[in-house]
């Protein structure tokens, strides 16, 4: 689904809008039709966060592990798409900023995760040998390494 150009510069708009609400004075806005917002690197190992409006979707660049996508509703109005992709940004910033994001790089660099929703009492759940993990504020132990332990959760998801 493509989104209508009402919708596009809604979209932009109002996350705009919950960004300088939210985190004022911590994000570069980006111009029209480049990217929406840049937030700088905490960690040099991860990077900038980047988000971009793309023509169905919004994307997020974690600089140096990990991208993805927060898809917009389909066959809706402009006005409850961009509300809802208000609300997508914030819930992806909550986590990443609150390191609740766990990203996994494997060193063979054949494959990066994010998982979301992730608080720091989960991480050994997704933790596999192999793999550099890190979170917003930088890398973090790999504990399945540590303990001899493993979950094959990244590896699992590649044979899917």
């Amino acid at each position: 689904m493509y989104l209508a150009p009402e919708a596009y510069t809604k979209i932009r708009e109002q996350v705009l809008e919950i960004l300088h609400e939210k985190y004022p004075g911590q994000f570069i806005v980006g111009e029209p039709w480049d990217y929406i917002a840049l937030f700088p690197a905490k960690h040099e190992k991860v990077g900038y966060l980047k988000l971009y409006q793309d023509i169905e979707f919004i994307t997020y660049v974690v600089q140096y592990v990990n991208h993805g996508h927060l898809n917009c509703p389909e066959d809706e109005t402009p006005d409850y798409t961009a509300n809802y992709m208000k609300w997508e940004v914030v819930e992806l910033l909550e986590d990443l900023l609150n390191d609740n994001m766990l990203f996994g790089v494997d060193r063979g660099l054949t494959f990066s995760m994010g998982i979301p929703r992730c608080p720091p009492e989960n991480w050994e759940d997704y933790m596999e040998p192999g793999v550099d993990y890190f979170v917003w504020s930088g890398p973090i132990p790999n504990l399945a390494e540590e303990k001899g332990k493993d979950t094959a959760v990244f590896r699992k998801r590649l044979e899917e």
